[in-house]
């Protein structure tokens, strides 16, 4: 850590590091970072020597940055098993970013910003696309995920705490606390499930607010009957902040799903919450409250127990049932709002299908040009901008550039010289194969045709592909990446080469999907509907006749057995393919996921 300099990331392989030091950011640095070499959080553990050892030695935290280090990135990573802080952003840090860490096991804060002498803490702070949670419960009651003194300007979005629960008896500090002179906080679209208290702007009623302004939007709370538990939402001592479209269900646990406390909480607008219990003004707070609905039920949603919060056709109480509000015109998903006659109560925009897709997009194979625009599943509106920018709702999405969108499979393309897919929230090369579709004039070889028993593939672009001398996978004569194999088979519009395990052709290279055949269905096998999800239904039986279900906790179970450590709240068969949604959906490779981004 000592030679590292400014404008450095250092990518970390694969595998578990157990630290015998904290890894120390401490000194003047900008734009620097650490993260895991691929998009699997739990690829690359930093472990520490656990949240109760107390002779922690060398290594009381995982990360600790400070005095002078503005703009560091944490990303693709877990780290677990420390006495204090996995992450600790101490004073003279600006700036950081928190992008896809799984966090385990913490003795005290997850994730801790520290202020200066003064009070000022970091600023401008990210932390997205994160997990928070405990394997059991904290070692007692002083805990949080996020805990940020004196910062302003903080978003925490997309995130997922679970299990965050002190021992019996005793109540645990909140999920996510941003307090002690903090300002400007946007706390949206995370996922709370079972946890003993969910957001606080403020805990205390403080000579100087505790927090000011900020917004609290489409977030999911639940919480089981079992769990003893406080409040979901409580704003204490900050003024003139907004609590909007918020789901949260304490199934009897606590008076109130929001409360918000002390004299210096005015101004404030609590809006379109879909709660089962009270919105609670205390100590001479007060708000303008309009458009919640205080008696949600667990049957109003998919799968309330796994914190799928997102509305059934019958929740009709909901449904249309908010008013309009400033800064609200998307929800959970990233769907517009509203849909219907008026936006719908809570933080889920119902008029949309089960998958969150919904019935305004354009017909497969629309390209910009020839079409002025393209309108995908979430109803987001792509066009090409000036100088080729890609834009997403007339912003630049991602920072992507090129000459033509493509809409096909339920999937945004651009092509930039070579084709790009969007996951979601970036981009990924997949070559100069145009995604989708047939090159007029090119007779395709039939679905499920494989080499041998055929001579030859034709595939959609019109390559012919044999198999060599020395089981070389030829493309129009010509070894394709260096593939090999024993057999290529055409299926779903895809090649694919069997050696040893299954390899997918993506254009320009070979990606392994594992030791299932793709498509096809094992003779006998009844698959499950296109379209099924679990909930509603019990399981899938997908092509191979294995069987998808998912456990009391959240596994993604393959025939009894989590299938890669999958982890999540809904599971879709949809196109001979298994997908997840866990924050955002993973596509089963037949031997692991591959995120495929918010927006399937």
């Amino acid at each position: 850590m000592g030679a590292l300099v400014s404008n450095t990331t250092i990518v970390l392989a694969p595998g578990t590091y157990q630290l015998t030091r904290t890894l120390y950011f401490n000194r003047a640095l900008t734009n620097v970072g650490i993260r895991g070499a691929t998009g699997n959080s739990d690829d690359v553990v930093l472990a520490g020597p656990g949240m109760t050892e107390s002779n922690y030695g060398s290594v009381p935290f995982g990360i600790w940055t400070g005095n002078g280090v503005d703009g560091i990135t944490i990303a693709n990573l877990m780290i677990r098993d420390f006495y204090f802080h996995p992450i600790i952003f101490n004073a003279g840090t600006q700036n950081p970013h928190v992008y896809n860490v799984h966090l385990v096991d913490a003795g005290e804060q997850f994730l801790k910003s520290n202020p200066d002498e003064r009070g000022a803490g970091a600023n401008n702070g990210i932390v997205e696309y994160s997990i928070f949670e405990f394997t059991s419960t904290a070692r007692d009651d002083y805990p949080k995920a996020i805990d940020v003194h004196g910062g302003s300007n903080w978003q925490i979005r997309n995130n997922l705490f679970r299990n965050l629960q002190a021992p019996a008896g005793l109540l645990i500090g909140p999920a996510v606390l941003v307090w002690r002179g903090s300002s400007n906080t946007i706390t949206e679209g995370n996922t709370f499930v079972n946890c003993g208290r969910g957001i606080m702007y403020g805990a205390e009623d403080a000579p100087r607010f505790a927090h000011v302004g900020g917004i609290i939007r489409n977030n999911f709370f639940y919480r089981s009957s079992s769990q003893a538990g406080d409040v979901g939402i409580q704003v204490a001592d900050s003024p003139n902040t907004q609590v909007l479209h918020n789901t949260v269900l304490v199934s009897g646990t606590y008076r109130a799903s929001i409360e918000y406390r002390f004299q210096g909480a005015s101004g404030l607008v609590i809006a379109n919450n879909l709660v089962d219990a009270a919105i609670w003004s205390r100590d001479g707070a007060t708000a303008n409250e309009i458009g919640n609905f205080p008696g949600a039920t667990d049957s109003m949603f998919v799968n309330a127990a796994a914190g799928d919060l997102h509305l059934n056709a019958s929740a009709t109480a909901a449904i249309d049932g908010g008013v309009t509000v400033p800064n609200a015109e998307r929800d959970w998903d990233g769907d517009a709002r509203p849909r219907g006659a008026g936006p719908d109560v809570g933080a889920d925009e119902s008029n949309s299908d089960s998958d969150g897709s919904t019935d305004k997009a354009s017909p497969d194979g629309t390209t910009v040009p020839s079409a002025t625009q393209i309108v995908d599943n979430l109803g987001a509106v792509w066009t090409v901008g000036a100088g080729g920018a890609i834009l997403r709702n007339g912003v630049q999405a991602a920072g992507g550039w090129g000459s033509t969108i493509l809409w096909t499979g339920r999937t945004i393309y651009v092509q930039a010289n070579e084709w790009w897919q969007w996951t979601g929230t970036g981009w990924v090369n997949i070559g100069s194969q145009q995604p989708g579709g047939t090159t007029p004039g090119v007779t395709t070889s039939p679905d499920g045709t494989t080499v041998p028993a055929a001579t030859q593939l034709v595939d959609k672009l019109g390559a012919v592909w044999t198999i060599g001398a020395g089981g070389a996978i030829l493309r129009n004569g010509v070894q394709a990446a260096g593939g090999q194999g024993s057999a290529i088979l055409w299926t779903g519009s895809t090649i694919y080469v069997r050696a040893n395990e299954w390899w997918q052709w993506t254009g320009s290279g070979w990606t392994n999907v594992g030791s299932q055949q793709p498509e096809g269905t094992t003779p006998g096998v009844t698959t499950s509907p296109d379209g099924t999800m679990v909930p509603a239904a019990t399981q899938i039986v997908d092509k191979l006749g294995a069987v998808w279900t998912i456990d009391a906790g959240g596994a993604i179970l393959r025939n009894g057995v989590q299938a890669a450590g999958g982890r999540g709240s809904t599971i879709l068969w949809t196109g001979g393919t298994i997908y997840v949604r866990a924050n955002e959906w993973w596509q089963w490779t037949g031997s692991g996921w591959v995120n495929v981004g918010q927006a399937f």
